[in-house]
């Protein structure tokens, strides 16, 4: 891990990258001692991990072994990378110019078809390496939506907000009420909430 951190902090000089993780080792993927026990996550910042793929994949290209494992994980960086670089050209556009969504739609699904390549052979192995996480299924969805409008302009962060409510309102609900009725109680008040809102305005 030192020595791919100082890697990756040649190529955060190198290249003048505008948000960067302060550290990184093993501690920011997984607790050391208890490795197995859990699958590894990176915690960071958005725009963090953003820039670390670049970074990584070429640490991953400069070290991989030539074998058909470390292959896919490179061509799924490399997905990954094309996936940002595309969202990033057309920030600031509302539709994305004629082919894009196409290109766009391919660069998430070579990601998904690595990733997956990978999870399925990791749990063939009872190796706790990949995880299939719910957002794997919303990449592809956000792949599908570009059809219609540019990703930049999806307002993931309201999304986000939007499930931050519902907990909260989950959480509110949870209190005295059997397991099988909080989804009506969430319901119902969820309906007045939309009714006062609509009031307000």
């Amino acid at each position: 891990m030192d020595d791919v951190w100082r890697e990756v902090t040649e190529h955060y000089h190198d290249n003048q990258t505008p948000t960067q993780f302060s550290n990184l080792d093993l501690k920011s993927f997984c607790d050391p001692a208890k490795h197995d026990k859990a699958f590894p996550h990176l915690k960071g910042r958005g725009a963090e991990v953003k820039w670390l793929v670049e970074p990584i994949a070429n640490v991953w290209k400069k070290h991989k072994r030539p074998n058909n494992h470390d292959n896919r994980v490179l061509a799924g960086l490399k997905a990954l990378l094309a996936i940002i670089t595309t969202i990033d050209e057309h920030a600031d556009e509302m539709v994305y110019p004629r082919g894009v969504p196409q290109l766009f739609m391919k660069q998430i699904e070579g990601f998904l078809k690595q990733y997956n390549w990978l999870a399925h052979q990791a749990d063939s192995h009872k190796d706790l390496l990949f995880s299939n996480v719910p957002k794997l299924h919303v990449c592809w969805h956000l792949g599908d939506r570009a059809k219609y409008l540019s990703t930049r302009r999806g307002a993931c962060f309201i999304d986000e907000d939007y499930q931050r409510h519902l907990k909260i309102l989950a959480q509110s609900c949870a209190h005295g009420t059997p397991l099988h009725q909080i989804f009506v109680s969430m319901m119902f008040k969820y309906r007045w909430a939309l009714d006062y809102e609509h009031v307000r305005i």
